[in-house]
């Protein structure tokens, strides 16, 4: 029975080394996937990259290690359709968010006056969570806090969960599904996610 564990590991650490090498920005190369058009670090990017990386690494660990047990069908592995919610809520979130940016940069462009666009040389952590427009770049947007402490809290318990299915696999051939999310924290990150897109809609001053 091979470990499962560091086929999670491996694959995890390839995604996180495919991003970097695409993602390679200048100075600040490694957090390049995270960056949006205006250079400042995206909390929406950073939530979609962290999904991303923790469910399809599992799925890749689990399907790799049944191909190499010489199972007949390795991909034939269930997603919980909450698991499946919760990757939608993410990538949903970004494409609003980028188009949100989108149209407050075509209206700061047009006027520049009205709307002042904050840019950054060099993205910070302290970004996801500050507001990026206005003057409000030294103020911490708590609908972006909220949002960023359920991820992180989510992904965590959600990692500890699955690095116990790992340990509790004892026949790869067996019918496995991924471990569930739960619909109670899939509504609360749905919630979060609403708040942070309803926020980020009026121009601030």
């Amino acid at each position: 029975m091979p470990n499962l564990h560091v086929y999670w590991l491996v694959a995890a650490g390839v995604l996180v080394l495919i991003s970097v090498i695409v993602g390679r920005d200048g100075d600040s190369w490694f957090l390049g996937v995270l960056r949006d058009e205006r250079g400042r670090l995206s909390l929406s990017q950073t939530q979609m990259y962290l999904w991303t990386v923790v469910i399809l690494s599992l799925l890749a660990a689990v399907a790799f290690a049944r191909l190499f047990a010489g199972v007949d069908d390795p991909l034939n592995i269930q997603i919980p359709t909450d698991l499946l919610t919760v990757m939608g809520i993410s990538l949903g979130s970004g494409a609003l968010a980028s188009g949100i940016k989108a149209a407050k940069d075509r209206r700061a462009q047009a006027d520049p006056q009205a709307l002042r666009i904050r840019t950054a040389p060099k993205p910070h952590l302290a970004q996801l969570v500050r507001i990026e427009e206005g003057s409000g770049d030294e103020v911490v947007d708590l609908t972006r806090f909220q949002n960023l402490s359920i991820t992180i809290l989510l992904l965590a318990v959600y990692v500890t969960s699955a690095w116990h299915f790992l340990g509790d696999i004892t026949d790869l051939a067996d019918p496995l599904s991924l471990p569930a999310f739960g619909e109670g924290m899939a509504a609360l990150l749905a919630i979060s996610h609403g708040g942070y897109l309803a926020a980020k809609i009026p121009d601030r001053a």
